[in-house]
This record gives C-alpha cells, sequence and structure tokens, in this order.
C-alpha cells in the first residue's frame, strides 16, 4: 500500500534583537524564537491540514444465513486482486474489524487497481473459527474515477458462517460432488437485473467453468441445489436470490444467460482456495 506522505514547510524568519547592536553577532535568543516560531506554524499546519491523500469506503457485513450484519469483531480486510490476475497474490491495502452494527470504513484509500477491490471477511488470528473467508468485489467501474476526499458507500460484504459452509457441502454432496468445496474455493454469484435485484432462470458461464450449482429457496426437500421434484437446479431461483456457486472457480470473465429475455454484462471473477469470492452479474437491459 503505498501510504500518504506529509510534507512540512517550515519557514524561517530573520528576527532583529534590539538588545544587539548592527554587526553584532547574536547571542542564540533569536535562534530560540525562530525555532518557537517555526515549531508554532508546523503545529498550525498540521492542525489545520485536513486534505484527505485517498477516497473512503463505508459499508456493512450480511450474514448469508441468518440475514443478519455479521459479528462484531470479524477482521477485514481491503484487497487489490489486480497481481491476482498473473498469479500473484492480492494487494493487502487496509485492515479493520467490524463494528458492533456489522458496519466498516476505510478510510484515505490510495490504489492503482486495474480490477476493482475486494472487502474480505474472514476469522481473526487466534480466535475460534467462525466463518469462512469470503471477499466480496467491487467493480471497478465504481473505484476508477474516485478522488481524494470521496466517499464510496452502501457496499456490503458477504459473510458466510461455518454453518452454512456445512450445508452448502452436504447439499452439494447429496447430489453427486465429491469434491472438497472449502479447499477448492468457489465463486458466490449473484445474477441481477438493471436494478439489481435478482433474476431467475438464467444461467451463469465462464470460458473454462466446471459445473455450475444454483440455490433454491427450499432447502427442505432435497438441499440446497436441487429440488424433490425436479431434480438438480438448472437455473437461478430469483426467491432464493439468484445465487449460483461456481466450484474452484476458474479467474476469467463470467456472464449469464436467461434465454435472450436480457443481455448480461460480463464480470471478472475466480476463486482461490480455501476462500470465496462474491461477484454480481447484472443484466443490461
Amino acid at each position: 500500500m503505498r501510504n500518504p506522505i506529509l510534507l512540512a514547510f517550515l519557514f524561517g524568519v530573520t528576527a532583529c534583537d534590539p538588545g544587539v547592536s548592527d554587526g553584532q553577532e547574536d547571542t542564540g535568543e533569536a535562534d530560540a524564537d525562530a525555532d518557537a516560531d517555526a515549531d508554532a506554524d508546523a503545529d498550525t499546519d498540521a492542525d489545520t491540514d485536513t486534505t484527505a491523500a485517498g477516497f473512503t469506503i463505508q459499508g456493512s457485513s450480511l450474514d448469508w444465513l441468518s440475514q443478519l450484519p455479521a459479528a462484531e469483531g470479524l477482521c477485514l480486510e481491503l484487497l487489490d486482486p489486480s497481481p491476482a490476475l498473473i498469479g500473484d497474490d492480492s494487494i493487502l491495502l487496509q485492515s479493520t474489524t467490524l463494528d458492533v452494527a456489522g458496519a466498516f470504513e476505510f478510510t484515505d484509500v490510495v490504489t492503482d487497481t486495474t480490477a476493482g477491490l475486494l472487502v474480505s471477511i474472514t476469522d481473526c488470528k487466534g480466535e475460534t473459527p467462525a466463518v469462512f473467508t469470503t471477499a466480496t468485489g467491487i467493480p471497478i467501474e465504481d473505484v476508477e474515477n474516485l478522488k481524494p476526499g470521496d466517499t464510496l458507500s452502501g457496499v456490503t460484504a458477504l459473510s458466510l458462517s461455518n454453518p452454512l459452509l456445512a450445508i452448502m457441502q452436504d447439499s452439494l454432496d447429496g447430489i453427486g460432488f465429491t469434491e472438497d468445496l472449502a479447499a477448492g474455493g468457489f465463486v458466490f454469484m449473484f445474477v441481477q437485473d438493471m436494478a439489481g435485484a435478482p433474476l431467475g432462470g438464467a444461467t451463469v458461464t465462464c470460458s473454462s467453468c466446471g459445473p455450475t450449482y444454483y440455490w433454491d429457496a427450499e432447502p427442505v426437500d432435497s438441499g440446497l441445489f436441487a429440488n424433490g421434484t425436479t431434480g438438480i437446479n438448472a437455473a437461478t431461483d430469483a426467491a432464493a436470490g439468484a445465487v449460483a456457486i461456481v466450484p474452484a472457480g476458474p479467474p476469467g470473465l463470467y456472464t449469464a444467460d436467461d434465454g435472450g429475455a436480457h443481455k448480461f454484462a460480463t464480470t471478472l471473477s475466480g476463486s482461490n482456495p480455501g476462500s470465496a469470492i462474491v461477484s454480481a452479474i447484472r443484466a443490461t437491459n
């Protein structure tokens, strides 16, 4: 992370001591006065310089299982995923914790990201495991034009609890999935209309995606990803949030198809082992 650098300019003032005659060497009192003036000027500059070095991101968390804010004290990281596009680790920009209301704020954010940002919610080191590391994407379009002093508000960071992860694994096991979902990581993708509302009847694709599983609103019949009558879900369900799961989702461009009713933008996404990446594909008409 590039930290802001404070530059303090101290302007010296030449003072004449009336007790010193012309041409006589100063005894040091004038120097002391000048130093005191300079210190006072520096303090004033520091107190009045309120220009932000970067922009601010404000948001709240959502525990997907309970549909309530995530727990106070969970750790958050603001990440630049740009290096991940070439196989390197994401850049940690800032870190903080959730407050009592499940809200968060990152201030003075400075970044030259080319792939948007991620807000990751995870267990803090040394704490009892409670959540699966989940990073929610902020699209490049939302941050590329932010200037110092600007604020991006209304960001929602999703949190997936370990109990929910266990339900997801059991549901997948029940329809023939044989991998460890947590170990491989996954993409947690929303499909939305132009207004951001869940859009049912859509499928999610990418150039090298494996099987994609779709969340339904009746998990008690055959788990989260199947229906007792129709079998494995074939498309998103608006009543369930229009969520698609792509296990070990490869990095790349994702899009959706609902049979031609809507056109969809492409979304850059991709998961890492041991974590989930939350993204959204939005209709353009």
